[in-house]
C-alpha cells in the first residue's frame, strides 16, 4: 500500500474497458474482415472443371482426391496451375500477370504446392508451398512456406497477458484495437470485481465475433521462405520473410503501414498492430505490439504489451506494459513493470527484474514518464517512480533498494561520501537536476 500509484496514472479509472470492447465489435475492421472471409468466394464465376479441363490439369501434373470439389474461374489459364495436389474443397480464381520475387519475375499462379480446403484469389503466386484451410486474397504471395489452419481459430485472442505480476492479478486480454491507455486501466484497477467480470464478458463476445474456420491472408501480403504460418490473420501488405514461425497471431497492416516478421523471428499467440515489426531472430510470445513498435536483434518479449514507437533490441521484456517511445536497445532485463507513460530508456546491463524474494514473483516496478535507467543498474522491487517523471538513475547507482521516489527531474547516484547514521546502501538524490544541470535531455526527449 505504501507505493500505491499516483500522479501521472490519474484518470485511468475513467476508462470503461467493457464499453470500449463492446463499442469496438461493430466497428472493428479486423472483425469485419474475418467475418467476410467466412463467406468469401475466390471468384464470382466459379464452376466445376469439365472432363477436358480435368484431363488438361492432369497433363500439367496436378492431382486431386476428388476433382468435383475443385471449382475454378471459367477464365482460368490452366497452364498457370502445375504440379499441385488438391484436397478437399478448393476454389481457384483467374491468374494473370507476373510478380517480382527477389529480382526474378514469376508468372502468377499455383505451382508445385499442396492446397487443401482453401479459396485462392486472383493473381496470386503460390509456389512450392503448403496451403491448408486458408482464404488467400488477390495479389498475395506464398513461396516455399507452409500456411495452414486448424479449422477453428481465434487467432490467439483467447489468451491472457499477466502484466506487472507474473503469477496474475493484473492480467488483461488482447483485442485488435487495444491501446496502452485501455491496457493500463484494465491492469491497474483491480478492486471492482464487477467491472472486471464485465470486461472479461465483453472480451468473450469479441472472441466469438472474431472466430474463424480459416486462416486469412489478405490482399498483397507476402509470405516467403517461412516453414510455419499457422492459424494466423495476415493483413494487407504484411511481409513475412524467412521467419521461423508465426502461430495463432494477428498481423494488422495496410499497404502504407506494413507489418513485418523477418529473418528468423518467431511470433506466437501475439497481436501486431499497424507498422510494427519483429526481425533478426527476435521472439514475441503472448504479447501485443501496438502500432509502429519493433522487436529485433534476438530480443525476447513475453507476456507484455509495447506502446507505439517503442523498440526492444537484444534484451528481455517479460510481464510488462511499456508505453510509447521507450528505448531498449541493448542487452538488459525488464520484468514486471507497469509503465504506461513510457518515453524512457533502459541502458545496457540494467537488471530491472528483482520481482520476488526467493518465493513466487509477486512484486512489481512502476517507472514514471521519461525514466532513464542507467548502465548496469539493479532495481529491487517494489519500486514506484510515477511521481518522479524524467528522473535519471545514474550508472553509478548500481543497486536501488525498494522505495517510492516523489522528486521529479532528479538524478540518483551512489552517495559521494559516508554519513554517520545513514546506510551506505541508500542512494544520493539531487532533485530537479535535469532542470538545473541537464535541460538538454528534456529538450531532446520532447523533440
Amino acid at each position: 500500500k505504501g507505493i500505491a500509484p499516483q500522479g501521472t496514472q490519474a484518470g485511468l479509472e475513467e476508462v470503461d474497458v467493457a464499453q470500449v470492447i463492446r463499442q469496438a465489435i461493430p466497428t472493428s475492421e479486423f472483425i469485419r474482415a474475418v467475418q467476410e472471409a467466412q463467406q468469401w468466394r475466390a471468384s464470382d464465376d466459379l464452376a466445376p472443371l469439365t472432363p477436358a479441363q480435368i484431363a488438361q490439369m492432369e497433363v500439367y501434373g496436378n492431382t486431386a482426391d476428388d476433382w468435383s470439389r475443385v471449382l475454378a474461374d471459367r477464365a482460368l489459364d490452366l497452364s498457370r496451375v502445375q504440379g499441385n495436389e488438391f484436397h478437399g474443397d478448393v476454389q481457384i480464381a483467374a491468374q494473370t500477370g507476373t510478380v517480382d520475387v527477389l529480382g526474378v519475375p514469376f508468372k502468377k499462379g499455383i505451382y508445385n504446392s499442396v492446397v487443401n480446403n482453401s479459396r485462392i484469389g486472383r493473381d496470386v503466386l503460390i509456389r512450392d508451398g503448403w496451403v491448408s484451410n486458408q482464404t488467400v486474397k488477390p495479389n498475395a504471395l506464398v513461396v516455399e512456406s507452409h500456411v495452414t489452419g486448424s479449422g477453428k481459430t481465434a487467432f490467439g485472442l483467447d489468451t491472457e497477458l499477466p502484466l506487472a505480476i507474473e503469477v496474475g492479478g493484473r492480467e488483461i486480454r488482447p483485442f485488435a484495437e487495444i491501446t496502452v491507455r485501455v491496457a493500463a486501466a484494465w491492469a491497474r484497477f483491480r478492486a471492482d470485481k464487477t467491472k472486471l467480470d464485465e470486461a472479461n464478458e465483453a472480451h468473450s463476445e469479441y472472441i466469438a465475433a472474431a472466430a474463424s474456420a480459416f486462416g486469412i491472408v489478405e490482399e498483397g501480403a507476402r509470405i516467403l521462405f517461412t516453414p510455419t504460418v499457422r492459424d494466423a490473420y495476415v493483413g494487407a501488405g504484411v511481409e513475412i520473410f524467412n521467419a521461423t514461425a508465426v502461430e495463432r497471431a494477428i498481423l494488422l497492416s495496410t499497404p502504407e503501414e506494413k507489418t513485418k516478421v523477418k529473418d528468423g523471428a518467431i511470433v506466437r499467440k501475439s497481436l501486431l498492430q499497424w507498422g510494427s515489426s519483429v526481425e533478426t531472430l527476435a521472439r514475441v510470445e503472448n504479447s501485443v505490439l501496438t502500432e509502429h513498435s519493433h522487436v529485433e536483434k534476438g530480443a525476447h518479449v513475453t507476456d507484455s504489451l509495447l506502446g507505439p514507437n517503442t523498440g526492444v533490441a537484444e534484451g528481455e521484456v517479460t510481464a510488462s506494459l511499456l508505453g510509447p517511445f521507450v528505448g531498449f536497445h541493448h542487452q538488459a532485463l525488464l520484468i514486471a513493470a507497469l509503465w504506461p507513460e513510457g518515453k524512457g530508456n533502459i541502458a545496457y546491463g540494467a537488471n530491472v527484474g528483482s520481482n520476488h524474494t526467493g518465493k513466487a514473483p509477486d512484486q512489481e516496478f512502476w517507472p514514471g514518464e521519461g525514466l532513464f535507467v542507467g548502465l548496469g543498474v539493479n532495481v529491487k522491487y517494489p519500486s514506484n517512480f510515477t511521481r518522479a517523471p524524467y528522473t535519471i538513475i545514474g550508472s553509478g547507482a548500481h543497486a536501488l533498494l525498494p522505495q517510492r521516489v516523489d522528486f521529479p527531474f532528479s538524478l540518483l547516484n551512489e552517495p559521494d561520501g559516508v554519513y554517520e547514521g545513514i546506510s551506505p546502501a541508500f542512494n544520493e538524490i539531487i532533485p530537479a537536476w535535469l532542470l538545473t544541470d541537464n535541460l538538454f535531455t528534456l529538450k531532446r526527449n520532447q523533440e
